[in-house]
């Protein structure tokens, strides 16, 4: 009932796909709730509703893609700006799941991002550079996590908003998921508790999924362990020094004392600098301050790696800010057939 070892979205999704053809007179309906509106659950909508698209199967689907955020699809550039999130990095096969639904990177999705043509660590003011021989078959693209959100929520809103087989709820928390009945109990943000059938539920929420607690609590095989990097750190979007290439990515493994480190290239001639502190270290008493003052002056007599255009800025960003980790989930499998649940990634 189980297949052992990870599913990556990718996979998942590209396994999903088939060449569509007719649709039958009289389908079976299907209907599929996809948990987390991210880009694996926007994904996982998009090639499921692809699905019903002049397919010659006895199965039709119906998508209902739950999410306790705003759909970002529907902000103007301007607004989605106020929601810059963490930055992500696309790999070969994230690219390709992404290519294989046509029009969607190249009119939704490629002017969003950044292309990486280089990398370079820093020891200290020292920079060892590697440079890309072909930067075309380049396939680093780093991007904003809400920036993608966005442009793949356009997309299905743009294709499926006025199709009767997609539905969308917006502003709503799964708070259980009753696999026994196959419902999940979901609060609207008037408050109001209500429950939603499905015939498949797909796991895309994240870290602190609801949907893969469900599979631990219903399936004795099923076991996963939590983890996180082990340090805690902030991220702050600032402009680009002159120093540094727009299309390099640079990791910074003592970017200043007892912290680790990576900057990442953005649109808007920006980068994303990180700087994490390992839980066993302690955090240097200026870089711990809620005083931007001071922490602008530690930055500028400690990180060497290259010279900020605006110390303050940086300050100002990071003092009002709280600290962030990042998780890290492994599972023994990811989807249950006698549940009819499945868990991107």
């Amino acid at each position: 009932e189980k297949r052992q070892g990870h599913t990556s979205t990718a996979h998942m999704n590209n396994r999903v796909m088939c060449k569509l053809t007719s649709l039958p007179a009289n389908p079976t309906t299907r209907h599929v709730v996809v948990a987390g509106a991210g880009p694996a659950g926007i994904l996982a909508a998009i090639n499921t509703l692809r699905r019903n698209k002049g397919t010659n199967s006895d199965v039709s689907y119906r998508v209902t893609l739950i999410d306790a955020n705003q759909d970002y699809g529907k902000l103007s550039p301007t607004d989605l700006k106020r929601h810059r999130s963490w930055m992500i990095g696309l790999a070969s096969h994230g690219l390709e799941a992404i290519r294989d639904v046509p029009g969607l990177y190249e009119k939704y999705v490629s002017e969003i991002g950044i292309r990486l043509t280089s990398a370079s660590i820093h020891i200290g003011a020292k920079e060892v550079r590697q440079e890309v021989d072909d930067p075309d078959k380049m396939e680093g693209f780093i991007v904003d996590r809400n920036f993608i959100v966005a442009s793949m929520a356009r997309y299905l809103n743009d294709e499926f908003l006025s199709d009767v087989s997609f539905n969308s709820m917006y502003d709503t928390k799964i708070l259980y998921v009753d696999a026994e009945k196959s419902r999940v109990l979901v609060r609207r943000d008037n408050g109001n508790d209500e429950y939603v059938s499905y015939d498949v539920l797909l796991g895309c929420d994240g870290v602190r999924s609801v949907v893969r607690n469900a599979l631990m609590q219903d399936d004795r095989d099923f076991a996963f362990s939590i983890d996180d990097i082990f340090a805690d750190f902030k991220a702050v979007h600032i402009e680009r020094p002159k120093s540094v290439d727009p299309s390099s990515m640079h990791l910074l493994p003592a970017g200043v004392p007892q912290a680790i480190g990576i900057a990442l290239p953005e649109t808007g001639d920006k980068i994303n600098l990180s700087l994490g502190f390992y839980k066993n270290k302690t955090i240097p008493e200026e870089m711990a301050s809620d005083d931007a003052k001071v922490v602008a002056k530690y930055m500028r007599e400690n990180f060497k790696a290259f010279e900020l255009v605006d110390y303050d800025d940086f300050a100002n960003q990071w003092v009002k800010q709280r600290w962030n980790t990042t998780g890290q989930v492994h599972c023994n499998c990811y989807h249950s057939t006698r549940l009819n649940i499945a868990i991107m990634g």
